[in-house]
């Protein structure tokens, strides 16, 4: 599953802008980066079936800016519903079937999380294993922020006990979490 994950991974790393940029402060989606050449030749494609006129004027005027760069930086806007496989298609000419939902995962929950060491990285590497994208943005990562402030809070004000406590719970919190998971 895991190999799985990474191979899904290099296959969106196309996409992903590098350096990584911050998502869109309107709508919080993360960009994506399409290749230039791809959009040449889709563009080339609309211009042969355009007749005359100001449409196609518009496309060769878009075909030659294209030709001055090597990507495109793309925000996508609408609500999560519209994002399907065709109209992520229409936006981006080089997405497969095999790997739309990691890149319309990327734009709504940005660049996978790698976890600093610590508190709750073990429990972090079990459900990253199993869960999705979503579940670990919205579930996973919150819970464990959680740990780690009200664990440290404990320590620090000496009450051992108590962060001994947290953790024990908060371990059986992500037990029953994860058991009540769909998968």
């Amino acid at each position: 599953m895991k190999d799985n994950r990474q191979d899904r991974d290099r296959e969106i790393s196309q996409f992903i802008p590098q350096p990584a940029l911050p998502p869109c402060g309107l709508c919080h989606f993360f960009p994506i980066r399409l290749d230039a050449d791809a959009l040449i030749r889709r563009t080339d494609r609309q211009i042969s079936k355009c007749k005359v006129g100001p449409r196609r004027e518009k496309l060769e005027r878009l075909r030659r800016g294209l030709k001055h760069s090597d990507a495109v930086t793309l925000y996508l806007h609408g609500e999560k519903a519209l994002f399907t496989f065709p109209m992520l298609k229409a936006a981006i000419p080089t997405l497969k079937v095999s790997n739309w939902t990691s890149v319309r995962d990327y734009i709504f929950y940005g660049p996978r999380v790698v976890l600093t060491p610590g508190l709750g990285s073990f429990l972090f590497s079990i459900a990253d294993r199993f869960c999705s994208r979503k579940t670990m943005h919205m579930v996973v990562l919150p819970a464990i922020a959680d740990l780690r402030v009200e664990c440290s809070q404990a320590v620090n004000d000496g009450q051992i006990a108590k962060a001994v406590w947290i953790r024990v719970r908060a371990t059986w919190d992500f037990i029953k979490m994860f058991a009540l998971l769909e998968y």
